[in-house]
C-alpha cells in the first residue's frame, strides 16, 4: 500500500492510458462495497438543487415586489334585519291578563299580541250605555211632549178662532138687525109725527062738530100704535146694541185668551225644547264619554304594529304588572332583507367609509365550506360608543350581496341574529414593502 505512490515514476508518459487498469488492480484491494461506492459517477443533485433555489428566489422576488395584499380591519356583529325592530309598547298601564304570542311567533299587522285587566273599563261601558239608553229615552219623550204641546196648542187656537168667527158673524147679523130696526124706527117716528099732525086736526074738527069722535079715537088708537112701535123698536135697538156690545166684549175677551194660549204654549213649548237641548248634550257627553271608555277599553290589548316576527318578547306570563312606555316585544318587519351590525374599534375606523367593499365570515357556516359573503359598508356611525367592557367602537351597518348558503344542495337561508365576522379592507399593500416594513422601523429607530 505504500509503494503506490511510486509506480507512476517508472511508467512512461506514453503508458498513461493504462493508469486505469493500474487503478484497478490498486482498487481491487478495497472491499466490493466500498468499491462499488468509488465507481458510482458524480451526483449532480447539487446542481439541480441550486437551479431550484435560483428559481424560487427569483419566482419570489417577483411575488413579493408585484403581489399585493389586502390590509383589513375586523368587526364583530350579527344579522338585524335592515329595517329597525318596531318595538311594542302599551298605551295604558296595568295587569297583564293574557299572552297571545311567543317569542319567535309570525303575527301580523293589528294582531293581539296581550291583554291587560279589562274589568273596570267594561263596566264602566257598561254603565255609560244604560245611561245613554236612558237619556235617548228621555229625549223621546220630551221631543213627543214638544209636539204634543205644539198640537194642543194648535187645536185650542183654531177652536178659539172658531168661536172669534162666529162671534164676528153675530156681530155682523147684530149690526145689520140694528141698521134695519134704526130704518124701521125713522118710519115709525115719521108715521107717529103724521098720525100726531091728523090727531091734531081730527081734535079740532071734532070740536067744530065736523066729525064725529070715533074717528077722533081710530086717528088717537092709530098714533097709539106708532107710538108702542117706536118704543119697542127703540128698545130692540137698545137689546141689540146691548148684545152687539157683549159680543165684540166676549170677542177680544177670546182674542186675549188666544194670544195667553199661544203665550202659555210658547213658553211651555221653550222650556220643553230647552229640556230636549239638556238631553242631547247630556248624550253627546255620554256618548264622548262612551267613545273614550271604548278606547280606553281597546288600549287595554297590546297590538302587533306590523308584521313579522316577534324578535323578543320582555313579558312572558300572565300576572305582570306592566307601565305606560314600556317595552314589551320587538317584532322584526316582514321582507326586510338582512344586514350585518358590528363594532369597529376606534384605531381601525380612520379610512372606513361607505361603500367600501367587505368579506363576510358568518359562525354559523365556516367559510372554508360555505365560502365568504360579499357585502359593502352602509354606514358608520357619525360618534363612538362605548362597549360593555368600556371599549370605544363605532357601529357600522354592512350590506350582503346573498342571504343564503348551499347546504347539501340546498338552499339555506340565513337567521336574525347569528353572529359573524367582517373584514374591511382598508388598503392594498406590496409584500416586498410588508417584508421590508420591520427593517425600515429598525433602521428608523434610533440608537442608543
Amino acid at each position: 500500500m505504500l509503494t503506490l505512490p511510486q509506480a507512476p515514476t517508472v511508467v512512461p508518459a506514453k503508458k498513461k492510458l493504462r493508469q486505469p487498469a493500474a487503478e484497478t488492480q490498486t482498487k481491487t484491494q478495497y472491499s466490493s462495497s466500498l468499491q462499488n461506492v468509488i465507481n458510482q459517477p458524480s451526483s449532480n443533485l447539487p446542481f439541480q438543487l441550486a437551479c431550484v433555489g435560483l428559481l424560487f428566489s427569483g419566482l419570489f422576488g417577483a411575488w413579493a415586489w408585484f403581489g399585493q395584499i389586502d390590509e383589513v380591519a375586523v368587526a364583530r356583529g350579527r344579522l338585524i334585519p335592515r329595517t329597525e325592530s318596531r318595538k311594542v309598547q302599551p298605551l295604558d298601564a296595568g295587569k297583564v291578563a293574557r299572552v297571545n304570542v311567543q317569542e319567535g311567533a309570525e303575527v301580523k299587522a293589528g294582531q293581539v299580541l296581550m291583554e291587560l285587566d279589562t274589568t273596570f273599563p267594561k263596566k264602566e261601558i257598561d254603565r255609560l250605555q244604560m245611561a245613554l239608553t236612558s237619556a235617548q229615552s228621555e229625549l223621546q219623550q220630551a221631543r213627543s211632549l214638544v209636539e204634543q204641546t205644539q198640537a194642543q196648542a194648535g187645536t185650542v187656537a183654531r177652536m178659539l178662532e172658531a168661536e172669534i168667527a162666529t162671534q164676528e158673524v153675530i156681530v155682523i147679523q147684530n149690526q145689520a138687525t140694528i141698521d134695519n130696526q134704526r130704518r124701521l124706527l125713522t118710519q115709525l117716528q115719521r108715521d107717529a109725527d103724521r098720525q100726531q099732525v091728523r090727531v091734531s086736526k081730527f081734535s079740532a074738527l071734532s070740536k067744530e062738530g065736523a066729525i064725529s069722535q070715533e074717528q077722533v079715537f081710530s086717528v088717537e088708537q092709530a098714533l097709539n100704535d106708532r107710538t108702542r112701535s117706536v118704543v119697542e123698536s127703540e128698545g130692540t135697538i137698545q137689546r141689540l146694541e146691548l148684545e152687539l156690545e157683549r159680543v165684540r166684549s166676549d170677542i177680544a175677551r177670546k182674542r186675549v185668551e188666544a194670544e195667553q194660549v199661544q203665550l202659555e204654549t210658547q213658553q211651555r213649548v221653550q222650556q220643553q225644547k230647552l229640556r230636549v237641548m239638556e238631553l242631547e248634550t247630556r248624550i253627546n257627553d255620554t256618548k264622548a264619554l262612551l267613545a273614550a271608555a271604548q278606547e280606553k277599553l281597546k288600549q287595554r290589548f297590546v297590538y302587533a304594529s306590523d308584521s313579522g316576527q316577534v324578535s323578543s318578547l320582555m313579558v312572558k306570563q300572565p300576572g305582570e304588572v306592566i307601565q305606560t312606555g314600556q317595552t314589551l316585544a320587538e317584532i322584526a318587519p316582514a321582507g326586510q332583507p338582512l344586514i350585518l351590525e358590528a363594532h369597529l374599534p376606534v384605531q381601525e375606523s380612520g379610512t372606513i367609509k361607505p361603500g367600501m367593499p367587505v368579506k363576510v365570515k358568518l359562525d354559523a357556516f365556516s367559510y372554508q365550506d360555505y365560502g365568504i359573503i360579499s357585502g359593502q359598508v352602509m354606514t358608520l356611525a357619525p360618534d363612538s360608543q362605548p362597549t360593555e367592557q368600556g371599549m370605544p367602537v363605532y357601529r357600522i351597518e354592512i350590506s350582503l350581496d346573498r342571504d343564503t348558503v348551499m347546504v347539501d344542495g340546498k338552499s339555506v337561508s340565513f337567521k336574525r341574529g347569528q353572529t359573524a365576522t367582517a373584514e374591511l379592507i382598508t388598503r392594498r399593500k406590496r409584500i416586498v414593502d410588508m417584508l421590508l416594513d420591520p427593517i425600515k422601523k429598525l433602521r428608523d429607530t434610533p440608537s442608543l
